[in-house]
């Protein structure tokens, strides 16, 4: 065993420092899935480039059919992932690697075409100072949550890692000279015509009872503040700020704005808050701190103690105290960032009487969303580096249900499937998370029964005909569905492997943030890209390449598992998207699919993109 401080922090958790300073905090297992947070105390953020391991290991999350996301926070930089149990170890050696190499920091430098982020940088080092964007990737700020135990070798890989210093040690910060600052900035991106004015005071970290009193005070300046205004405070170990910002539309002016939102601030420190407004407040706060979100915060930095003790401090706050914050925040080193709003000018189009009729006039031609630009020419492509994912280790599928739909005396079908929902030709599905109440289903008595589709468990199959047999729907809903096909039912499984295809070049390339591709039952059967114009149109390419390459065995036999591990999350939508073209239809079995089907489907339903 490696020597380290263990430490009980409370009866549902676990922490482990180990010697080079990485600390593991092990909660609660979460049924037949496992979430790993990883990452650093530190604010700033990683490249915008994702490495190589970063890259390897989202491939090998979603292979196993699992989600990462990534967290930019103001003190916490790192990841969350979410996979079924069974792949734990697919996952644990990349989480290990990410903080052997110190991850690569960002350009502080911030685009000049990015005006919100180039105000919020002035704001920032106007209260912080120049040195708070600076991140620290050293152990001793190393951390990783993982829902129930983390297995041995994931232990001793992490203790392996030689120790890395902070070059700035957790909690110190630039002292600033107390002074009031405004900012006055003109925006000159075309397009934005809002003007804001923002405000911004220093807060300390969590360790400190004012955090707790500003989270109040915030949740009541939500309630009884008449000025729309958004706000903001983060959850940090570190000193960093409140803020507030109020959109000035155009056509008004930016001063009255800005001294209607000094005036309401300066009201705070006057007038004390109902006893109704502040219990409210207090229960809006005290559900923020007591939420998953929250909680895994505090656990992922070893501090549970921290939030149990600010919720003793948000009971023990009153309207006096409130007030004294108020005051607080106006008379401390705060900021005043602000920008005019543009004022809108309309715009006349001209159009020739006189031109020839043997001239052609321009036209314009608008793509859907699922089409996007042009596509750039090939050599205009960047081939990305294929990324093996690592083998899957023994494990079972869930038991998907294959069956035709059931239509009952009232109309309504009805369909076993592995969740609740209710898809409404033309209108969408709807989902629910458990077994609805009857009370649920209301606001489909405004559709004709023939254009419903009921999705349920099969447990509750039973249950759901006597609910909807006599569900009478309205009659007086003429409207005529025709179905939005552009892919058969019998070539959707085919697309949906040729979207796993695609999915794995997005993460390739590393653009899981930037690139979402969809079947939606809502949208039609058809696969959506939602990205920019340029990444749109190298995905367009990627489709175009596979629709003339062939696959081997064993690259098929991966599509297929991958598409396996995702396609729970997809059944209700390729049920509802069948049904909808053929009442009796079912799903085809994904593991029927050939190579050649997805070429063919590549080929044939995107010929245009």
């Amino acid at each position: 065993m490696l020597p380290a401080n263990c430490l009980i922090v409370s009866l549902f958790s676990l922490s482990l420092t180990l010697p080079n300073g990485i600390r593991i905090v092990e909660l609660p297992p979460a049924g037949p899935s496992v979430e790993i947070v990883a990452g650093y105390e530190t604010g700033g953020s990683a490249a915008s480039s994702p490495s190589e391991t970063i890259r390897a290991l989202a491939l090998n999350v979603y292979a196993a059919g699992g989600s990462l996301e990534e967290l930019q926070e103001a003190g916490r930089t790192g990841f969350r992932i979410r996979i079924p149990d069974w792949a734990l170890p697919v996952v644990t050696g990349g989480v290990a690697d990410y903080f052997k190499e110190v991850p690569r920091s960002a350009d502080t430098a911030v685009p000049a075409d990015d005006f919100s982020a180039r105000v919020e940088a002035e704001i920032r080092t106007a209260l912080l100072g120049a040195d708070a964007d600076i991140p620290h990737f050293s152990t001793d700020r190393a951390f990783v949550v993982i829902s129930g135990t983390a297995p041995e070798e994931f232990t001793r890989n992490l203790g392996s890692i030689p120790r890395r210093e902070s070059l700035r040690p957790l909690g110190a910060s630039t002292r600033r000279l107390p002074a009031e600052r405004t900012l006055r900035f003109n925006r000159e991106e075309p397009g934005q015509i809002d003007g804001s004015v923002i405000f911004a005071s220093p807060v300390p970290g969590v360790f400190y009872a004012e955090w707790y009193s500003v989270l109040l005070l915030d949740r009541l300046i939500q309630r009884v503040m008449p000025l729309k205004v958004a706000t903001s405070l983060p959850l940090v170990l570190e000193q960093y700020y409140y803020r507030m910002e109020l959109t000035v539309p155009s056509g008004q002016q930016l001063e009255p704005a800005e001294q209607s939102l000094l005036q309401e601030i300066q009201r705070l420190q006057y007038q004390r808050a109902t006893p109704e407004d502040l219990n409210a407040a207090r229960s809006d706060a005290r559900a923020y701190l007591q939420s998953v979100e929250v909680r895994s915060w505090f656990e992922s930095h070893g501090i549970p103690e921290r939030r149990t003790e600010g919720l003793q401090w948000i009971d023990a706050i009153s309207a006096d105290d409130l007030r004294a914050t108020a005051r607080d925040l106006i008379v401390a080193n705060r900021v005043l960032a602000t920008w005019a709003p543009k004022i809108r000018q309309a715009t006349v189009q001209v159009e020739s009487l006189t031109a020839s009729v043997t001239e052609p006039l321009a036209t314009a031609s608008v793509l859907p969303e699922s089409q996007g630009a042009a596509p750039a020419a090939i050599d205009t492509i960047v081939t990305v580096n294929t990324i093996r994912p690592q083998p899957f280790p023994p494990h079972s599928h869930s038991a998907y249900i294959w069956g035709p739909a059931e239509r009952l005396a009232s109309g309504v079908s009805i369909m076993p499937s592995n969740g609740f929902g209710v898809f409404v030709a033309g209108a969408g599905l709807t989902r629910f998370e458990t077994e609805p109440a009857a009370a649920a289903f209301q606001p489909f008595e405004t559709y004709r029964p023939d254009r419903i589709l009921v999705l349920v468990r099969p447990e509750a199959l039973e249950r759901a005909r006597q609910t909807w047999s006599g569900f009478r729907g309205n009659t007086a809903d003429t409207a005529l569905i025709l179905p939005n096909v552009t892919v058969s039912s019998g070539d959707l499984p085919a697309v949906f492997l040729l979207q796993g295809m695609l999915e794995r070049k997005v993460i390739e390339a590393g653009w899981w943030t930037d690139v979402s591709l969809r079947i939606d039952a809502g949208q039609g059967s058809t696969l959506q890209i939602i990205a920019s114009p340029e990444k749109k149109s190298r995905v367009i390419e990627w489709m175009r390449r596979i629709a003339n390459e062939d696959l081997s065995d064993t690259d098929l036999g991966l599509v297929r598992e991958i598409a396996l591990h995702h396609f729970a999350g997809k059944q209700m939508d390729l049920q509802s998207l069948t049904w909808q073209q053929d009442p009796s239809g079912v799903v085809p079995d994904i593991e029927t699919v050939s190579g050649a089907h997805v070429r063919d489907a590549a080929r044939i339903y995107f010929p245009i993109l």
